[in-house]
């Protein structure tokens, strides 16, 4: 892995996004997709930076463009809704996640606690609240630690 290679630039772009220097991150997997444009994985990664500095239509953007219809296919629903939800499209991004949610054979237990969480906040937001707590519940199964519990 060799300075200058796809992979180099992929790891460093990763670290500057786990340090929080998402706009330097940003720069760095767009240099990336100057030379790959149809890395879904760089185009994800480069959504959640963008979530992470406001940019929630560029964050759309890029996870949709990502969608690929690949064995992940739940991550990029959860993350389109991630991005439709800061955008105050409650309603979209809670049939996103209701989508993500049929793979649920294929999600890891606290994947699967983030998105009935996330499904839940949607629901609080339309005013379902039954809904709301359905989900909150299920997200309290699948992660017991609480992190997920909207009473915290």
């Amino acid at each position: 892995m060799g300075k200058g290679s796809l992979q180099h630039d992929l790891a460093e772009a990763e670290g500057l996004y786990r340090s929080g220097r998402f706009w330097d991150a940003v720069g760095r997997f767009s240099a990336i997709l100057d030379r790959a444009p149809a890395s879904e994985e760089v185009l994800y990664s480069r959504g959640h930076c963008w979530l992470a500095v406001g940019e929630f239509e560029k964050a759309l953007a890029d996870f949709t463009a990502a969608q690929t219809g690949s064995g992940d296919e739940w991550k990029y629903l959860g993350s389109i809704a991630l991005a439709l939800y800061a955008l105050g499209q409650f309603d979209e991004a809670s049939a996103h996640l209701t989508r993500a949610l049929l793979f649920w054979e294929q999600i890891p237990d606290e994947e699967l606690a983030k998105l009935h969480y996330h499904r839940g906040m949607c629901f609080l937001r339309i005013g379902e609240e039954g809904l709301a707590n359905e989900d909150f519940a299920h997200a309290r199964e699948r992660d017991p630690t609480g992190r997920f519990d909207p009473r915290r």
